[in-house]
């Protein structure tokens, strides 16, 4: 993993945090590992709206994440990790 990676899924980890929603998170992406490649195009088709809705930082960290499925797998590890310490 490059450095980059992990700062981008470091600012969607605290992003999903803060909001409080890392379960319905980690459920949306488990469900949705196997169609990343449609998530991805859905979330470029939304894009505009999408980052009119949270921070240009939170938007791209979300397109860098969507590239890979090993991307999105590291995703869903950081935020069981914050689910664990939560609880």
């Amino acid at each position: 993993m490059h450095e980059q990676e992990g700062v981008d899924v470091e600012a969607l980890v605290d992003a999903i945090r803060v909001r409080k929603l890392v379960e319905p998170a980690i459920l949306l992406l488990e469900m949705c590992k196997p169609l990343t490649g449609c998530a991805r195009e859905l979330y470029r088709a939304t894009e505009p709206v999408f980052r009119s809705l949270v921070s240009p930082s939170v938007g791209l960290s979300l397109e860098h994440v969507l590239a890979s499925s090993e991307n999105v797998e590291l995703l869903i590890r950081r935020l069981e990790a914050v689910a664990t310490k939560s609880t």
